[in-house]
C-alpha cells in the first residue's frame, strides 16, 4: 500500500520518465542473495541493498526522483 511519503510508480510511468530524460535515480534494493537468484535489473539501476540505503542516502542526488525496487 502506498503511503504519502512513499508513493508508488508503475513500470509504464517509470519508462515514460526515463524516455523523456527526466532525472530519475533507480535503486535496486534487493539483497545480494536475491540479486544472485535473479540477476536481471532495470538498465541504469544502481544496486544499493535496502539495509544500506539510510547510511548511503547522502550519496544520492538531491534533484529528481528516486525510485526503489
Amino acid at each position: 500500500m502506498a503511503t504519502p511519503d512513499a508513493p508508488r510508480m508503475s513500470p509504464e510511468e517509470l519508462y515514460a520518465r526515463i524516455t523523456k530524460y527526466e532525472p530519475v535515480v533507480i535503486l535496486d534494493v534487493r539483497t545480494e542473495a536475491a540479486l544472485t537468484m535473479n540477476p536481471y535489473k532495470i538498465p541504469g539501476a544502481r544496486w544499493m541493498p535496502l539495509t544500506s540505503v539510510v547510511e548511503q542516502a547522502q550519496q544520492l542526488p538531491r534533484q529528481g526522483t528516486v525510485v526503489a525496487y
